[in-house]
């Protein structure tokens, strides 16, 4: 049996996934940029674990954005899957 899944994963991990895509950056690389490992990175895309501030602003670092940046897709993000959940009730 694989590791329970969250039912609601926190959009963090969506949009690190995806702004790693985007930059073409493995998950291995930023891994390696951030000084953490390649599980601690899937387990934050998966959306089961969120990171401590200081890390986002790592993170945000390593992909080339002012942590504002970073936060401003969250709540892009966030406010989509507010959206898209609203819709499926409808």
């Amino acid at each position: 049996i694989g590791p329970m899944r969250r039912k609601n994963p926190h959009p963090f991990g969506e949009v690190i996934l995806r702004l790693r895509k985007e930059r073409n950056l493995s998950g291995y690389a930023l891994a390696k940029k951030l000084g953490k490992s390649p599980d601690q990175i899937r387990s934050v895309e998966r959306g089961d674990n969120s990171p401590k501030i200081e890390t986002i602003e790592k993170y945000a670092e390593v992909l080339g954005m002012e942590p504002w940046d970073l936060f401003k897709e969250l709540i892009l993000a966030m406010r989509a899957a507010r959206r898209a959940k609203a819709d499926e009730s409808v």
